[in-house]
């Protein structure tokens, strides 16, 4: 992928150790990765910087990724990933809702290690 080609991938997430793996999986991918701690760090992000896809965590404090969702709905759309660590039934119905609120695709952060670069080109159409 050459350097004008890059594809921007913003990363949402309240842990710092997600937000560092995410960074170095992408970045050894190829992609440019901008980061953000906060829903509303997200959202400041998504307003200054171009980005072709959103990685967004769904829990975390003050303004969880559903909200963000519901924030982005009037904004120029990137493709957005939603990844969590919830599991069973209560994790099922987040995925659920924010599919219906916009999210691309979803993915469980315990298999995000193997399936994040695969799961990201398939997403922004990427041959590489």
């Amino acid at each position: 992928m050459s350097e004008a080609n890059r594809s921007t991938i913003l990363v949402v997430d309240d842990d710092p150790r997600d937000r560092e793996l995410f960074r170095a999986i992408l970045e050894r991918a190829g992609y440019e990765v901008a980061e953000a701690s906060s829903g509303h760090e997200a959202l400041e992000a998504l307003m200054n910087i171009r980005v072709d896809l959103t990685i967004l965590d769904l829990t975390m404090p003050e303004m969880d990724g559903l909200e963000v969702l519901r924030a982005t709905k009037y904004m120029p759309k990137s493709k957005i990933l939603v990844v969590t660590g919830l599991g069973s039934v209560f994790g099922n119905t987040m995925l659920e809702a924010a599919r219906k609120l916009g999210a691309t695709a979803t993915l469980d952060k315990q298999r995000a290690q193997d399936l994040l670069v695969p799961t990201v080109r398939e997403l922004l159409g990427d041959q590489t």
